[in-house]
């Protein structure tokens, strides 16, 4: 791996983080402790870019910066939390946009990564994270059929509305540096 390509993938690291530590904030209509920030976009941008285990990368040092930040008031739980949603999105978006370079297969790909990362995030949470938190057995599937399948679902639209509008302006520079796949003109 080429010290450019480690920059840019430490650059797009250091945004995520920026994004989760400066913008995050309740959804209306889902429990306070459910935030969105964007910054998972910076992850897809990766793995869009250089495939999906650069946007797992992408996401675990992103999730360490912020842990390590002390602004994670979730802890640990929250930090295994925003991994696991961050990098399933990234992964499955960036196996099949790898495989159909496309505006179709970009949109094919964020759907797919929006549904992987929901049904991981329900998993996880019904069987270890909401768990952690001390929350009943009586009480989490109520909540995790409430709240975290919508929440999941809301968050990975947005995000991917944004990775679609922004990836097409950032790839003509990320184009310039080492590495980069050629997108094919959708026809």
């Amino acid at each position: 791996m080429s010290t450019r390509k480690m920059v840019n993938i430490s650059l797009l690291a250091v945004l995520g983080f920026l994004l989760m530590f400066t913008i995050e904030f309740p959804l209306p209509f889902f429990p306070p402790f459910l935030k969105y920030d964007p910054s998972e976009v910076p992850g897809l941008i990766a793995a869009f870019a250089w495939g999906p285990w650069t946007g797992v990368v992408v996401e675990l040092i992103k999730t360490i910066l912020f842990f390590l930040s002390g602004k994670a008031t979730s802890g640990l739980v929250g930090a295994v939390a925003a991994f696991l949603a961050g990098g399933s999105f990234a992964f499955v978006s960036g196996i099949i946009y790898e495989k159909v370079h496309t505006k179709s297969g970009a949109l094919v790909a964020l759907v797919a990564g929006s549904l992987a990362m929901t049904c991981v995030m329900t998993i996880a949470n019904y069987f270890i994270l909401l768990p952690l938190w001390g929350i009943t057995q009586a009480e989490v599937l109520p909540l995790v059929l409430s709240a975290i399948i919508p929440f999941n679902l809301v968050k990975a639209f947005i995000s991917s509305l944004a990775t679609f509008v922004v990836y097409k302006r950032v790839h003509y520079w990320l184009k310039g540096q080492v590495g980069v796949k050629e997108t094919v003109q959708e026809k």
